[in-house]
């Protein structure tokens, strides 16, 4: 099975991604605000959540959380971020961009297998809009009887007619694409060109990281602190204070500058290291004519 990965228009530009940090007010105001909507829901905000706090990363993630902060920053702003999908955490992680990522986790979205035991009313809805008239066209590459990733950004709502009390609607900015790795898991390679493509690797059975996955309901989708993937945990709302959103912003003119910025900050640090380098050999090179 060939994955089909349909490129939305936009670029995304930013370089490293956002954690979102207490120091900055908008980030408060943002919590404010989600504090207050779901205020009778305890899944959306995770409990590791500061609101007194005036400095250091906001500490806790779920796919809700993320989605919810960057909803109302969005709102505060009139600006567009959005979390990092898949792919891209793949790619900040390949170019050294996350720097704690291995004190950290990410949880860039949710797989779906059509046993649909686990969260079903989330599975249902999100399938019936995947095949609605307003997105059938979008989508039309996603066969939903076979596992899926849902990623990117969505919007999310308190109901209490859905899993956890939250309903997740498609929005412009929501990417779904089966993928093949979905159906076996295993280990892999932590250079396999399949993860900044797909967010998933290509080739599976050996490698230095491992993808665990299961074959039933709505699973969080998450880069755990050993670099590994995990796509079978059932509690959609589950949070530790390891985890952290990563956000990027949204910019309307291609999808490929993402990839772009990050080679060129690869290929700029490269070159920062060289140039020290031959600063240090030169200096050697002196001391050592004076010295003999």
């Amino acid at each position: 099975m060939k994955t089909q990965l349909i490129k939305p228009a936009y670029e995304v530009k930013i370089n490293p991604p956002y954690t979102p940090n207490y120091r900055d007010e908008i980030v408060r105001n943002g919590l404010r605000l989600a504090r207050e909507e779901f205020k009778h829901n305890k899944v959306a905000i995770p409990s590791t959540v500061d609101f007194s706090a005036k400095d250091g990363d906001v500490k806790g993630s779920t796919y809700y959380f993320v989605n919810i902060l960057a909803g109302k920053i969005n709102a505060l702003t009139g600006g567009k971020i959005r979390p990092a999908n898949a792919r891209e955490i793949q790619l900040f992680l390949r170019y050294g961009l996350i720097e704690d990522a291995g004190r950290t986790y990410d949880d860039p979205g949710l797989t779906f297998y059509s046993n649909k035991d686990f969260n079903s009313r989330t599975y249902d809805h999100l399938c019936l809009q995947i095949a609605s008239e307003g997105w059938k066209k979008k989508f039309e590459h996603v066969e939903i009887k076979k596992p899926f990733i849902l990623t990117g950004s969505v919007d999310v709502h308190p109901d209490s007619n859905f899993d956890n009390g939250l309903r997740i609607d498609i929005n412009d900015f929501t990417e779904v694409y089966n993928h093949p790795a979905l159906l076996k898991g295993g280990r892999f390679n932590s250079n396999d060109p399949g993860l900044i493509e797909t967010g998933f690797p290509y080739n599976l059975g050996e490698g230095d990281r491992e993808l665990f996955v299961t074959n039933s309901g709505v699973r969080w989708f998450c880069r755990g602190r050993d670099l590994g993937l995990g796509a079978r945990d059932g509690d959609l709302g589950d949070s530790s204070d390891a985890g952290r959103g990563r956000f990027v912003e949204i910019f309307s003119s291609g999808n490929e500058g993402l990839v772009t910025l990050a080679k060129r900050f690869h290929e700029e640090q490269e070159l920062k290291a060289k140039s020290l380098h031959d600063h240090f050999e030169r200096k050697r090179k002196e001391v050592q004519s004076i010295i003999f």
